[in-house]
């Protein structure tokens, strides 16, 4: 038998009512856990909620302050390096863009002749 359908301990003829309050007696009981954990879980989201919050405050005062100095023109040298930095890989690789382009144009060229020359050998 089964711990919900079990009589043996009832003397009332009602077995339908005692089986019903039974899972009622269970049902409230598991809701209690649930209902435990729950607030347990809530409490431990709520931290972290609140630790992330304070993280993006820190990250977005951060934010301010850095668009504040480029506002203001106030760079400090190493980001003035690291942009002069950039800026100057930014054109050379323009520049090696450009020189390889001409070499491709050359290459064209080139063969393009040799096509030329190919045609002019088989039809003679």
């Amino acid at each position: 038998m089964t711990s919900g359908t079990d009589f043996s301990g009832s003397v009332d003829t009602d077995w339908e009512e005692v089986r019903l309050k039974k899972q009622l007696a269970e049902l409230q009981k598991k809701n209690e856990e649930t209902s435990t954990e729950q607030s347990k879980g809530s409490n431990r989201s709520k931290g972290s909620i609140a630790l992330i919050r304070r993280e993006l405050e820190k990250l977005l005062d951060y934010k301010r302050s850095e668009l504040r100095k480029l506002e203001n023109g106030e760079y400090d040298a190493d980001a003035v390096n690291v942009f002069g930095s950039v800026r100057n890989d930014i054109d050379d690789v323009r520049g090696q863009f450009e020189t390889m382009q001409n070499h491709q144009h050359e290459r064209e060229k080139e063969l393009a002749r040799l096509r030329q020359e190919i045609d002019q050998v088989k039809t003679t």
